[in-house]
């Protein structure tokens, strides 16, 4: 090499020795013209790479212009604000102090502007003017539960909504006084005692107990002319009077009071001998049906090879559960009655006879008008008190019409159900006796579902 010569191998030459002028690139230019197009064009995109911004700040640049979106090019109503948190509380079912947290703030009013204000739960209890509430206690395994539900009418879609107010452990003694102080102490946490219109229970005597010591009704028919002095230091010092308990109207479970009277009073009908009779034979037949079904796997399979689906098994807790059970077995015994014999049969059970096989048509023909009923009653949408009295009606109508018929085995069992359904006094009454409950519903009747027109 010399000061302006330069001596080298070509590696794209094979075996060819060159003298380059200088240290440019003289030998691409000279000999590999395509080739050094593609060195200048890799160049090129490289520097290309070297000038672009970096990622943090293109991720800053998308940010701000999604700011500036949200800000200036959609118009938020404070309106719209608060539906937008309504639904979605509704929708992810979390309690109205998840607005309130300070960083679910944070990202709502993030790029918008600063007059609007997010609704805090407090301001939204305050938009609901009228609520009913449901509470049942109940037990399982060692301990005691109470919970309290409140219901309301969205003014805006004029459709029901529900909401969970408390789920806690009860312990103690389960007595009226003790369940009134624990459902009182929810409906203060919420602010709500004075918002309640009524409070729906099943017909536990704890309840009712309770209902009738504290409504307001009974403080109201007190004589207000007997004065009553109260020390000023106790009002101060936060005694019982600030916390005293009232409560409002309440209301026994329609749908508790009609599964009572398919169970506690149909069980009346047995001092009909005949009746005691066929219906334990029949019962008991099906029970141990059932249990086969549930002990052996081989007598399972042979019942859904047979009748396409197993057998439905009835459940002391679940409403309608013995009619379900009675009337898919009589759907078999009308449609495949050599099907039902076969698994009789597989089962070494004795076939039902056709004294049985009628009395389990007529069961089922009594007892539909009232499983039905329930049935319509439990409707989680669409459901109002204003349908209470048309279903009540139709059903006394529908089992006075049993009455009439042939019946051979179940007439003591319509019976039974129309008397319990004036003992228990399920509200059918309530349009004649001008009550608030009555006045409503009477709204929603019918001419031809008024009796006697």
């Amino acid at each position: 090499m010399t000061e302006d010569r330069l001596n080298g191998l070509c590696l794209m030459s094979v075996h060819r020795d060159i003298i380059m002028p200088d240290k440019d690139n003289f030998i691409e230019r000279r000999q590999h013209p395509a080739k050094l197009k593609i060195l200048e064009s890799k160049k090129a995109e490289k520097r290309k790479c070297e000038d672009t911004p970096s990622t943090s700040s293109t991720i800053q640049k998308t940010s701000n212009t999604l700011t500036n979106w949200c800000s200036e090019k959609v118009l938020v109503t404070q309106t719209a604000l608060n539906k937008a948190l309504q639904n979605f509380v509704i929708q992810i079912v979390q309690p109205l102090q998840f607005v309130d947290n300070n960083s679910f703030i944070d990202l709502v009013m993030l790029g918008r502007d600063s007059a609007l204000s997010l609704m805090c739960s407090k301001t939204s209890r305050k938009q609901i003017d009228f609520v009913a509430t449901t509470a049942d206690c109940w037990f399982k395994g060692k301990r005691s539960f109470l919970a309290v539900r409140a219901h309301w009418i969205n003014p805006s879609t004029l459709e029901r909504e529900s909401a969970a107010l408390a789920c806690r452990r009860f312990k103690g003694k389960h007595a009226f006084d003790v369940l009134a102080r624990q459902m009182y102490s929810i409906y203060l946490d919420y602010s709500m005692q004075n918002k309640i219109v009524c409070t729906t229970t099943d017909n536990g005597s704890n309840f009712c107990k309770a209902f009738r010591y504290y409504e307001l009704e009974e403080r109201e028919n007190e004589d207000d002319n007997d004065e009553e002095f109260i020390e000023l230091t106790s009002l101060l010092e936060g005694d019982d009077y600030s916390t005293e308990i009232i409560f409002p109207p309440h209301h026994r479970c329609a749908c508790h009071t009609l599964h009572l009277i398919a169970t506690k009073n149909a069980e009346k009908a047995m001092i009909n001998a005949r009746y005691k009779q066929i219906f334990r034979s029949n019962l008991a037949k099906c029970h141990k049906l059932w249990a086969k079904q549930n002990q052996s796997t081989q007598a399972a399979d042979k019942i859904k090879d047979m009748l396409g689906a197993y057998l439905k098994t009835p459940v002391v807790t679940r409403w309608n559960s013995l009619y379900d059970a009675m009337l898919q077995i009589n759907n078999h015994i009308t449609h495949v009655p050599d099907s039902i014999n076969t698994c009789m049969d597989f089962c070494a059970l004795p076939r039902f006879t056709d004294a049985e096989r009628e009395f389990i048509k007529e069961y089922c023909q009594v007892m539909c008008p009232l499983s039905t009923a329930l049935d319509i009653l439990q409707g989680e949408k669409g459901m109002y008190m204003g349908y209470l009295l048309p279903v009540l009606y139709s059903l006394k109508d529908k089992l006075d019409a049993q009455i009439m018929k042939s019946l051979i085995y179940c007439k003591p069992l319509v019976q039974v159900l129309l008397e319990g359904i004036e003992y228990r006094q399920v509200p059918v009454n309530m349009v004649e006796e001008g009550t608030g409950i009555g006045k409503v519903c009477s709204s929603t009747l019918q001419v031809g579902l008024v009796k006697g027109q």
